[in-house]
């Protein structure tokens, strides 16, 4: 995270053990659907958005309002 100047940690799947928990695995066609969540302090999820397609997705712009959210909300 330091490379990329984040304050906060990033997840990464490999096992699939996410994807599933959070609702994200298509089973039928044994892939995951392109997500991103916003967990704040608590673990709790402040923003979702899985995506049916893997051409539409939020933006960053999108995600960071989220995260300005989540941090006025503090």
């Amino acid at each position: 995270m330091e490379r990329l100047g984040l304050e906060f940690p990033l997840a990464s799947d490999r096992d699939g053990v996410l994807v599933r928990r959070y609702g994200t695995f298509d089973a039928e066609n044994e892939i995951a659907w392109p997500s991103v969540f916003v967990i704040d302090r608590h673990g709790k999820i402040a923003w979702r958005s899985p995506a049916q397609s893997k051409q539409i997705r939020p933006t960053v712009r999108e995600i960071l309002v989220q995260f300005d959210r989540l941090t006025a909300a503090d």
